[in-house]
């Protein structure tokens, strides 16, 4: 071969390998879509946002220790005026802690990009153990439930169809994980959302009732002179839990006075003729603070 020629063919090899890696480079560091979604307003480090229609339904609910009932497009409980139907395994509080933590870590840049961050460093932010793979595989188990899942949610003239967590992968170079959201999720923090001490939350540990109902309760303004009430019937449907209704009250019960202990509610009683009504106040600072349109 003429070996001027092998020269400019090394050359142009060597420029196609070049432009391949810069391609890959550009390739991993693109977003998951071209469409980025900001937020309404992003919130503190110390608290996380959940739009209210998550909230007030049993969406994440209060789900039976042991094997997950796998639901096939049926509606889920929720608050008057919202419609949500859903295909998937159910899903828990716990796997509410591992959304609104991905949420939050999006909460500068929008949805729609993509999000490199360690196992080890997420289960940290959740307050987890981080020794042991079975809480690695726990948290896997998690994000594939709910790459897995269908629901269909509407509230006014918004709708969402899709998935909770777009994509969840493991990037074998950097040894970090890859997550996305798909952006339009954050149409229905424009509906109204809710943000939830951070610590609080923890503090109520795997305790998927009441998790729930503080959830629940960061929903609603609920002053001296216009407390929230609702009852229990209506309270035990909407957090979705197989419960004796003597047990809901019982365990209702016990889990409001640790919620008035985080100082999540001033005061909380049973009222009505038979006592099966929840009535509770918020304290000033926190009612004050409008968790965008809740009531």
């Amino acid at each position: 071969m003429d070996p001027i020629l092998e020269q400019k063919l090394a050359s142009l090899g060597e420029h196609i390998k070049q432009r391949t890696r810069e391609r890959q480079a550009q390739t991993r560091a693109a977003p998951a879509t071209a469409l980025i979604i900001p937020f309404p307003h992003p919130w503190a480090e110390a608290v996380r946002a959940v739009p209210l229609a998550m909230l007030r339904s049993a969406l994440f609910g209060v789900v039976r220790r042991g094997r997950r009932q796998y639901l096939d497009n049926i509606e889920i409980a929720a608050w008057p005026g919202v419609s949500i139907r859903y295909t998937g395994q159910r899903l828990d509080q716990a796997d509410l802690d591992i959304w609104m933590q991905a949420v939050h870590l999006f909460r500068q840049q929008g949805l729609g990009g993509r999000l490199h961050l360690s196992a080890y460093t997420l289960l940290q932010a959740l307050g987890r153990c981080t020794e042991g793979e079975h809480h690695y595989i726990r948290l896997k188990k998690s994000f594939t439930r709910m790459i897995a899942c269908a629901v269909e949610i509407s509230i006014g003239r918004y709708s969402y169809a899709g998935n909770l967590i777009h994509e969840f992968w493991l990037d074998k170079e950097t040894g970090d994980y890859v997550l996305s959201i798909n952006p339009h999720l954050a149409a229905l923090f424009k509906d109204g959302y809710s943000l939830i001490e951070w610590k609080q939350r923890q503090a109520l540990g795997e305790k998927d009732l009441a998790k729930w109902l503080l959830g629940y309760v960061s929903t609603h303004q609920a002053t001296v002179l216009k407390p929230h009430r609702i009852g229990l019937n209506k309270l035990q449907r909407l957090c979705g839990t197989e419960m004796e209704a003597k047990d809901f009250k019982r365990w209702t019960k016990r889990y409001m006075d640790e919620i008035k202990a985080l100082e999540a509610v001033a005061a909380w009683r049973f009222t009505g003729a038979d006592n099966d009504i929840l009535e509770f106040i918020r304290p000033p600072q926190k009612a004050s603070r409008k968790s965008r349109k809740g009531r």
